[in-house]
């Protein structure tokens, strides 16, 4: 693993960002993967499973690119001042500095959660054509945002009777204010950006994997994810979409693993790749 310090100058937050590469542990190089994190807290409760698939990827023979974005992890800038506009920059910035090391490997973005929506931007910025791997994806940022608030509101809904907690929070937003939940500090630059993300298909893209996790074996797809997925099948063809169980590593009080979710990733991506079967709603 190599740490470098990427230089991005942006107008919304200039300095460093830190990235992990790992590189292709074989001859040949298969793909080119570049991580978009978690949101806040689902970053750290994720960090140890996307760490540990990164270094199974680079066994399998891709390079692998992680990217602490602006404000987050061991980057500079503070929480409060990101925006959604300066994290998508930074995703940009990362995958041209992997195209420098891996000039020709096939792209992939990974994203887990929220950070699917980021990767979804960022590749549609970038123009390049690739394909996408979605972790526990978030299919619309509103609804990131509106349970991201609810921690918020979970706290003071005994002193405010628990009516209208969530949307007196998105009008201080909308007023410029700073607002903290769970211990982070929102800015309107960054929820508003959130709020209006959607993963939707894009020209370009070549093959995507949607990977879930569900708690039972016999566990079904929400109705959220079954109609993203079906939409991603319509433009994509060459999309799979599979469920597998284990904990649910990204809000656990304690860190744990889905080795199913390190193994359906791995085949997927070293699979030529195939249509979807049907949502049947096993894991």
């Amino acid at each position: 693993m190599e740490m470098r310090w990427l230089d991005v100058a942006q107008p919304a937050g200039n300095g460093q960002r830190l990235a992990l590469l790992r590189r292709a542990r074989s001859a040949h190089t298969r793909g080119l993967v570049v991580h978009a994190h978690a949101f806040a807290d689902e970053m750290n409760k994720c960090r140890r499973m996307v760490a540990q698939q990164a270094l199974q990827l680079a066994d399998a023979g891709f390079t692998v690119l992680q990217l602490d974005l602006f404000g987050c992890g061991d980057s500079a800038g503070e929480f409060a001042e990101a925006t959604w506009a300066q994290w998508i920059d930074d995703l940009v910035a990362a995958a041209r500095h992997a195209r420098q090391i891996e000039p020709d490997a096939p792209l992939w973005w990974w994203g887990t959660r929220a950070g699917a929506l980021l990767a979804n931007a960022a590749a549609q910025r970038l123009g390049e054509p690739c394909s996408m791997l979605f972790w526990q994806p978030m299919p619309s940022g509103a609804t990131a945002l509106q349970q991201f608030l609810r921690l918020k509101a979970a706290n003071e809904m005994l002193a405010q009777g628990g009516k209208g907690v969530v949307e007196q929070l998105k009008r201080e937003l909308s007023e410029g204010r700073l607002i903290e939940v769970a211990g982070y500090e929102l800015s309107g630059g960054l929820t508003q950006g959130l709020a209006d993300a959607r993963l939707v298909p894009f020209d370009g893209v070549q093959r995507v994997v949607w990977l879930e996790v569900a708690a039972q074996p016999d566990s079904t797809w929400t109705p959220a994810s079954a109609k993203a997925v079906q939409a991603w099948t319509q433009a994509v063809p060459a999309t799979t979409a599979q469920l597998v169980t284990g904990p649910m590593f990204w809000q656990s009080v304690e860190i744990e693993d889905a080795p199913a979710l390190w193994e359906a990733t791995r085949t997927q991506l070293l699979s030529p790749g195939t249509p979807a079967p049907p949502l049947d709603g096993n894991a």
